[in-house]
């Protein structure tokens, strides 16, 4: 039988059309790697962002001061809160300086303290319900221990609050308490950073390790279902059109083994032509910056890994929100990976609630072999359910067509945003390994193993019985 396996994958590697879409393949890693690197030179960090955007926050509160004192408004405390606002400014400033100069440690350092700054301060932020500060009662536990640890108890922000009641920025979203929430990340982020000495970086970083993340998550989705499709009719066409398969189902030990044999042989194929440019790519870009982003953390959802326990997931509300302007932006980046930033429920958005602590940090290179994991799942899934298609249909231009449509339409009707229960037995909600694994779709790293493990024993189970009882032409 693995002679037979050997022999197959040695016939479609030597195929003109699999060395063509090889090469596709290749150029679209190429193409997506360099559009990469022209937006990661766009792109500031995420830090980076957030220092921008608290800096502009206190030009408001300056801006409020100033109003009310214009307006007769005075505050016994106003030296205390202008001086606070001067040392934060100066804090900010000094982490952008540190990031021109590619201070690493030093951003690193001042952007917790800004961090730390921003905490401080939502903490004196009125609450609009008694319990809404039990949300945050788990991210404040975390946040207290990182603020210890790093010697920051010492940090007094006054109260900043304002009497103007006359002006438009008193309502800005930045001066909400949803900034609480962009604080848990920062800490969070930056605590990790400084314990292992990187740089922090954006989502469109390529390097030798993240060229794997953006291989999976972007490439590797649609363009995989599509090239599997074609693979799994050549295999079988080529021995219809040879009239090979008589011989080979002649034999009652072959005709068992016939799927199966299909099978691990096109995946097989199918993980070289999918993942050999970036392996290539990889081992280029490792010569100059040694495989570091190994070690990168990336934010994953943990629980996921060992349970069926779905993962809150709202980033569709988030881009409604955004289209019809009560939002910023619905994509924020943390390290490599998109996030849901807002907890609740899709029925009642608010956000004031509490951030996802089941989102934790995992390394980049561990963080991939998990996803690696789900992806062989789902390439041995679509080459099973290519291979049934065409073996139950003799035409080998209708199983094509068959299998190649109901590919795409479950792909399409199956968006990474899903919530609802009934997906989670949808196979194709694991389309996207790095998406299942860092927790931006509802469903498990768990419950993909599960899923996709059960429709592949269906499948070769169902295979191995149309093959019994059935002769091919």
């Amino acid at each position: 039988m693995w002679k037979y396996i050997w022999y197959e994958i040695k016939f479609l590697l030597k195929a003109s059309k699999t060395k063509i879409l090889i090469l596709l393949v290749f150029v679209m890693t190429i193409a997506y790697s360099v559009n990469n690197y022209q937006k990661s030179l766009e792109e500031e960090i995420y830090g980076m962002n957030l220092l921008k955007e608290q800096y502009y926050m206190l030009e408001i509160y300056d801006s409020f001061l100033d109003i009310d004192a214009k307006r007769g408004i005075y505050y016994g405390d106003e030296d205390e809160r202008r001086a606070a606002i001067k040392e934060w400014k100066s804090v900010i400033k000094k982490a952008q300086a540190a990031a021109r100069e590619k201070d690493w440690k030093t951003y690193n350092e001042l952007s917790l303290l800004n961090g730390v700054y921003l905490y401080r301060h939502t903490q004196l932020t009125d609450y609009k319900y008694k319990d809404e500060y039990a949300y945050y009662s788990q991210y404040n536990d975390e946040v207290d221990k990182i603020i210890e640890k790093r010697n920051l108890t010492h940090i007094k922000v006054p109260d900043l609050a304002h009497n103007s009641t006359d002006v438009s920025n008193t309502t800005n979203a930045d001066l909400s308490i949803a900034s609480f929430i962009d604080t848990q990340y920062c800490i969070r982020l930056f605590d990790t950073l400084l314990d292992k000495g990187l740089a922090p970086i954006n989502h469109y970083q390529v390097d030798s390790i993240s060229i794997f993340f953006h291989t999976f998550n972007e490439i590797v989705p649609l363009l995989g279902v599509i090239l599997i499709c074609l693979l799994g009719f050549d295999s079988i066409s080529k021995d219809k059109e040879m009239g090979t398969i008589k011989t080979i189902i002649s034999s009652p030990h072959m005709r068992k083994r016939y799927m199966f044999v299909k099978t691990i042989s096109t995946s097989c194929v199918s993980f070289i032509m999918l993942l050999l440019p970036s392996v290539l790519i990889s081992v280029c870009l490792g010569a100059f910056d040694k495989f570091k982003m190994i070690f990168y953390p990336t934010l994953t959802f943990k629980e996921g890994l060992h349970s069926f326990q779905m993962a809150f997931n709202n980033i569709g509300d988030m881009e409604k929100m955004v289209d019809m302007g009560r939002m910023y932006s619905s994509e924020h980046y943390s390290g490599l990976v998109r996030h849901s930033l807002y907890g609740g429920d899709n029925m009642n958005w608010t956000a004031l609630r509490s951030p996802d602590m089941s989102l934790d940090y995992m390394s980049l290179g561990l963080f991939l072999l998990f996803a690696l994991v789900l992806l062989v799942l789902f390439i041995l899934f679509l080459n099973s359910m290519t291979m049934f298609i065409n073996i139950v249909i003799k035409s080998k231009t209708i199983g094509l067509c068959i299998s190649l449509a109901l590919c795409l339409l479950l792909y399409a009707t199956t968006p990474i945003t899903n919530t609802a229960v009934g997906y989670l037995f949808d196979p194709f909600s694991y389309k996207n390994a790095v998406e299942v694994v860092a927790g931006t779709t509802s469903y498990s790293f768990f419950s993909g193993i599960v899923v996709l493990s059960v429709y592949i024993l269906i499948l070769q189970i169902m295979g191995r019985i149309v093959m019994k009882k059935k002769d091919m032409n």
